[in-house]
């Protein structure tokens, strides 16, 4: 028996084809927005609930922070990295939501690195763009920085789902994984020590630039110390920074951070 395919329904046909395919193309350049796993998008993500279905798996640790373990103070800037590697993917996605304990967006994140891989949704989800959305072979990685939202906020949760994709065109053998963290708010009370729980000097080794967050706010001041005893380089600072040291030459150095109370020294490299 032959099928009769009427025009009426091939335009049907012809429809969904074109529905379907752009939407492949559109999420190539970020998540539609609802699909974080969060509370707020009710646990859904680009593989439950999404288009490219087959569920999701946990795979712990692919959000990291450099929030103190004493927690966020409001108002200042932390740096959110979404990363890890699964599989063999060859192309990636992914959306990162920070909400309060009623499930509403805390905070504000805005793209971290210059190379125009992430963007915000008007929900205030960051996802990645049509640049962010390409990988080495099953690695990937985000960044975001996180101003902390004001005081009362209380515990705040991020949440993540990233896409694992193959780029075979369509969604067969993708894979979805997720993870979440929460922080709490620190302590109003006035801090006056400075120490390594409540101050990170960061990276280390440092190629060019030192980060400096400390739960300090009175932190005003950084020597750079050599290993002869010499200060080769001292600046005024604020309690979150970032100091360019390119200048100085490989080697081993003690990088002091101080207000008018205290100090804090940490041993640093400079590669």
């Amino acid at each position: 028996m032959k099928t009769r395919i009427t025009l009426g329904t091939f335009a049907i046909l012809l429809a969904l084809f074109f529905t379907s395919y752009s939407d492949v193309i559109a999420n190539s350049g970020g998540s539609q927005g609802g699909f974080s796993s969060s509370g707020g998008d009710n646990g859904n993500s680009c593989g439950q609930g999404g288009c490219h279905g087959g569920g999701h798996t946990l795979q712990a640790g692919i959000i990291t922070t450099n929030i103190p373990m004493s927690g966020y103070t409001p108002g200042t800037t932390y740096r959110i990295n979404v990363a890890g590697t699964s599989g063999t993917g060859t192309k990636f996605g992914f959306e990162l939501a920070a909400e309060n304990a009623s499930n509403a967006t805390a905070g504000t994140l805005t793209p971290a690195s210059t190379g125009a891989r992430e963007k915000i949704r008007s929900n205030g989800h960051a996802t990645h763009t049509s640049v962010g959305n390409i990988g080495t072979m099953g690695a990937f990685g985000w960044q975001l920085d996180w101003v902390a939202p004001a005081s009362g906020t209380g515990v705040v949760k991020f949440s993540t789902a990233v896409l694992v994709a193959n780029n075979n065109g369509g969604t067969a053998g993708d894979a979805t994984i997720r993870f979440s963290t929460t922080t709490n708010e620190a302590s109003a009370t006035s801090i006056t020590e400075i120490t390594s729980d409540n101050t990170k000097l960061y990276p280390n080794p440092i190629e060019n630039h030192l980060n400096i967050f400390s739960d300090n706010t009175a932190v005003n001041y950084l020597s750079v110390m050599n290993v002869e005893g010499k200060i080769v380089f001292e600046t005024s600072i604020s309690s979150v920074d970032r100091v360019d040291l390119s200048q100085l030459k490989k080697g081993i150095y003690f990088a002091t951070v101080k207000s008018d109370k205290a100090n804090f020294t940490q041993r640093v490299i400079k590669l």
